[in-house]
């Protein structure tokens, strides 16, 4: 401590106590405090809200020994803070509590219609402002009270931990037969009046998924998507196929050096191929030959099998050196 410096010290009998208002009314809160050099008052709502001065202007904190707060509501009440510092350690507050009685409660509904299936659960909910604390419970639209159990279950909790006078009620009507739908009541009631929301409800057709296809039947669609993009592409113009024992021919029409068009004899195509799978892995390897009967020099290669006229990367080479004498026989061309 230095000098005649003196720490902060609140007055209890220059302070504001507790406050007790109806809802509408104006309040001022008094904070008198002492200390060297003369200490600053500021104001504070212990959640951290704002402070709301009129229906216009809303702060944080606010400084002077006087806090005024016009036509105040239910949420306006909290326990405010007046702290008195001056630089010398330590700070000091006082805690004033605010309650705010309202006339009479308010009650809001969540949905006013709800449609439910038979046979499934379905959940009610109203929200309820009040101070005092209400009593609150549910009605059918008779005026038949509820109590908890199997068939009905009730819940209150509240909304805000810190705003003990906002609460949620909570109604489960379990396994809805006919006989449940109908009309109910929320209501909540204090000494400063009753007020109650109503809901309806009403049946809806069950909900229907959308059709969904298993991975096995996934496979089995793009299997024989595949079967028949292959049975397509061996269908050839004035050719045959032949398989015999893992091996395919192909020879078109004239060719094979017998009968047919003596303009197409010369042209003659043969392509062998031998499956070899193993592992299941689908890998071959084929051979083949390409003879001309005008004496041209024969040309052999090795490469992946191809199965008709599914075309290879050597099958284009082949056909480019072959395309005069292919270019009317298959389609694919």
């Amino acid at each position: 401590m230095k000098g005649n410096s003196v720490p902060p010290n609140i007055v209890d009998g220059e302070s504001s106590g507790d406050v007790k208002v109806e809802e509408g009314a104006n309040i001022t809160l008094e904070c008198g405090a002492t200390g060297t050099p003369p200490p600053t008052i500021t104001w504070r709502r212990e959640t951290r809200t704002n402070i709301n001065i009129n229906a216009t202007t809303h702060v944080v904190e606010q400084e002077g020994e006087s806090l005024h707060l016009a036509r105040v509501t239910r949420h306006d009440m909290d326990h405010y803070l007046c702290i008195a510092s001056n630089g010398v350690p330590p700070m000091v507050s006082k805690r004033i509590n605010v309650e705010v009685e309202s006339v009479p409660p308010l009650l809001s509904v969540g949905n006013q219609l709800v449609g439910v299936p038979v046979g499934y659960n379905v959940e009610l909910d109203c929200s309820v402002e009040a101070h005092p604390t209400a009593l609150t419970y549910w009605t059918t639209g008779r005026g038949i009270m509820l109590h908890h159990g199997n068939k009905y279950q009730i819940k209150e909790t509240p909304q805000n931990k810190e705003l003990p006078y906002h609460t949620n009620m909570k109604l489960t009507i379990t396994n809805i037969t006919q006989d449940d739908y109908g009309n109910y009541k929320c209501v909540t009631k204090n000494s400063k009046g009753e007020t109650d929301g109503k809901i309806s409800l009403y049946e809806t057709a069950p909900p229907t998924s959308a059709p969904t296809i298993s991975p096995s039947q996934h496979q089995d669609i793009l299997k024989d998507s595949r079967h028949h993009h292959q049975a397509t592409n061996s269908v050839m113009r004035g050719g045959t196929s032949n398989q015999e024992g893992g091996e395919v021919q192909l020879v078109t029409a004239g060719g094979g050096g017998g009968g047919g068009d003596p303009k197409e004899k010369n042209d003659v195509i043969q392509l062998e191929e031998r499956h070899k799978w193993e592992d299941g892995s689908g890998a071959g390897e084929g051979r083949g030959r390409h003879t001309q009967h005008d004496g041209s020099t024969a040309v052999s290669f090795s490469s992946t099998a191809v199965t008709g006229c599914r075309v290879s990367w050597w099958w284009l080479l082949l056909l480019i050196t072959s395309i005069p004498h292919l270019l009317h026989q298959c389609h694919l061309l």
